[in-house]
Parts: C-alpha cells; structure tokens; sequence
C-alpha cells in the first residue's frame, strides 16, 4: 500500500523515520511532479543520530545531558529493572497529579517527536536505572 501512495503523480515523502524497531513512519506532502522529485532523492537525506546509555537516578536526570542538534525524534528504552518515570525537571517518580512522571517499565520503550529545545527528565524511586537513547536529526 505505501507504495502504491508513492509513485509519481500521487505523494510526496514529507517527512520519513525510522526507529530501529523495524518500523518506518512517513509523513506524506505534495504530489510528486517530475522525475527529479523523487522518493529515492529524500531518502538519501542526510540525517545524524546520537546513541547514548544514560544512568537515571532518584534525582530528575536530563536525556540526554546536551540534545543533539536539530533533534526530531528522542527513543528510549527502559534496559534497568525498575521503573523509569519521564517529564519536566519537576518529575517526580510515581503518579501523582501535579509531578508524577510517565512510567517507562522494565524492556519497554518510549519514542517522541521532541525538539532539541525541549528538555526531558527521568527519575527512579531508589537507586539508579538504565536507559538506552536515540535522538535523530
């Protein structure tokens, strides 16, 4: 089906991600006008990714410390064995209404478009957990 959307005369790749799951997500634009504008010429795009394991502790830890340029897109992977709580520098590690961050479980993930002008935090309740991150520009 998706290509089938992207041959000459019907759309445009606006926008186009990978995740390093085996996912691909494509944002669609304008029709494709000439043989130029192509699929083939956008997916050559350069892009830059930065991959880091980043200690979160009991205290609100930034992820990562300095984002990279131009960020789209943050991954993270929970690779400890407690919960990772993720939000702003007043996260707080549980659920509670004013502060309680996202929880990220053991193995699991959490993937956002997210600017390199957005700052986010994670926080465990005790101790210090793992996180495995990818930001791609």
């Amino acid at each position: 089906m998706l290509i089938e959307l992207l041959e000459k005369g019907t759309a445009k790749v606006r926008e186009a991600l990978a995740d390093g799951f085996g996912n691909l997500f494509v944002t669609l634009g304008t029709k494709l006008t000439s043989e130029e504008d192509s699929v083939e010429s956008f997916i050559r795009a350069d892009v830059s990714l930065e991959n880091q394991v980043i200690s979160v502790a009991n205290t609100a830890t930034k992820l990562p410390a300095t984002p990279l340029a131009n960020r789209k897109a943050l991954i993270i992977r929970n690779i400890g064995a407690q919960t990772v709580y993720l939000g702003k520098s007043d996260v707080t590690a549980g659920t509670t209404a004013a502060t309680g961050g996202y929880p990220v479980y053991p193995n699991e993930s959490f993937q956002m478009d997210l600017g390199a002008s957005v700052d986010l935090y994670g926080i465990v309740v005790s101790g210090t957990c793992n996180v495995a991150l990818i930001e791609v520009s």
